[in-house]
């Protein structure tokens, strides 16, 4: 839904933002279990930004939860990404462990800056393996705010059929592939 920014509330913006935010989560919820069969499991990811703030105001501005009270402006915009990830095997889990055991790692030997670089080599690690778990993700915005000219408009998503549809197509390639013997 489009709409000149004159001729909507902040109330108004935030209401329909949260009620999509719910609805993402009743989706999610009605989802898990569905997934966790096929040895996966769904993280949801709500995020906020504002193209027209800049260093701390903006990391600040990025913490918001989807729920909490913010200054609707032009750059505005908000969403959600929705992550299908494989379980951890227990391999991981132990590997995980072992690591976190050994994350005191004594760095007392080496330079500030070998260091620095060991420590930030060991997050490198973490990530990779974090990302080698997704299966698959979607996304959809809630809002967004633009100026065009001297227009300034409204974008508010319609409804969360996207996200119900990508999660099914989702789980029937998980199926199909559990079906055939094959890992994702």
């Amino acid at each position: 839904m489009e709409i000149s920014r004159k001729k909507i509330t902040d109330a108004e913006i935030r209401k329909a933002e949260q009620e999509l935010a719910a609805a993402v989560d009743a989706i999610t919820a009605e989802k898990t279990a569905e997934f966790a069969a096929l040895g996966c499991e769904l993280e949801t990811e709500f995020s906020r930004d504002n193209d027209n703030l800049e260093g701390d105001e903006r990391e600040a501005f990025r913490a918001l939860g989807v729920t909490e009270e913010c200054e609707y402006s032009f750059g505005y915009s908000s969403g959600v990404k929705i992550t299908v990830k494989r379980k951890k095997t227990d391999e991981e889990l132990a590997a995980e462990e072992a690591e976190a055991a050994g994350n005191a790692k004594d760095f007392s030997g080496l330079s500030e800056e070998e260091a620095e670089l060991a420590q930030n080599e060991a997050v490198l690690e973490e990530a990779k393996r974090e990302l080698s778990r997704n299966v698959a993700f979607t996304s959809m915005y809630f809002v967004h705010i633009y100026k065009a000219f001297w227009r300034e408009s409204v974008s508010i998503s319609d409804g969360t059929d996207e996200v119900r549809a990508d999660l099914e197509e989702f789980l029937t390639v998980l199926r199909e592939k559990a079906e055939n013997g094959e890992n994702e």
